[in-house]
């Protein structure tokens, strides 16, 4: 779904409901990491940095260190 609003850029309404559903606007709270990938796909790279910082951060308060590095290295 993420791949498919991306591709769609003139529909902001199909874009600002995506974001509204990966933020918990509509249901509840999704996984950071699909707000990573959509971010990604429509290129906002400085959101895309602050979203993979905060999951980093997660990950290492967690003491997932590797994983934590893993997210930052990939997201680099």
């Amino acid at each position: 779904m993420i791949e498919l609003v991306s591709r769609n850029k003139q529909l902001e309404t199909l874009q600002q409901t995506l974001l509204d559903y990966l933020l918990g606007e509509i249901d509840k709270p999704k996984d950071p990491i699909y707000l990573l990938k959509y971010y990604d796909s429509i290129g906002n790279i400085s959101s895309l940095v602050k979203i993979a910082i905060t999951i980093a951060i997660d990950e290492h308060d967690n003491g997932k260190f590797g994983i934590a590095h893993d997210r930052l290295f990939d997201t680099y």
